[in-house]
């Protein structure tokens, strides 16, 4: 997965180079998502005026787009730090259409992201590795297995999660702020 630094080289190149594939890479870092899962949100996806600014992650079938697990990786995710900043950016940024990122969703969002990443990082990792670094980080956080299969929107395992009812957007946001990037 990628280290803090690589985390931070990631966040400041997306931020200052303001183009999709950054800004998207950017989202990642502090909310875990898949790729697609950000590349693909609509604009009225992204809620900045709330209490708790925050994305919301669900499938708009009548647009095309589904979710890799169908209704278990729908979820709320708050909005943190360069996050937060990048969908700023984004949302100044879009263009008609109803997307965020209207440009990326036209091609392969995962090769055009992880080209972008070779080119800041300057080597071969891919942006599925957002995901493995935002579990280490929770982890060592000693965030609840439960709250982190939530923020990544994986399907719990085991019995326990047919009795959890789930967690909501302030539990979230509070176990993200513990690893957010300042």
């Amino acid at each position: 997965s990628f280290s803090e630094d690589e985390l931070r080289r990631i966040a400041d190149a997306g931020l200052a180079q303001k183009i999709e594939p950054g800004l998207i890479a950017t989202m990642q870092v502090e909310t875990g998502c898949r790729v697609a899962e950000i590349a693909l949100l609509r604009i009225e996806d992204v809620h900045l005026d709330e209490p708790i600014p925050y994305v919301d992650i669900k499938e708009h079938r009548d647009h095309g787009r589904r979710l890799k697990t169908g209704k278990s990786s729908e979820r709320e995710l708050p909005l943190l730090g360069v996050s937060l900043e990048a969908a700023r950016i984004a949302l100044g940024l879009a263009i008609g259409g109803g997307r965020l990122f209207p440009r990326i969703a036209k091609s392969n969002p995962a090769s055009t992201v992880n080209r972008w990443l070779v080119r800041t990082l300057g080597e071969g990792k891919a942006s599925h590795q957002t995901r493995h670094a935002m579990e280490t980080r929770l982890v060592l956080a000693r965030t609840d297995q439960r709250l982190i299969d939530s923020i990544l929107g994986h399907r719990a395992p085991g019995m326990g999660s047919v009795y959890f009812s789930g967690y909501g957007l302030a539990d979230i946001a509070a176990a993200l702020e513990r690893i957010a990037i300042p």
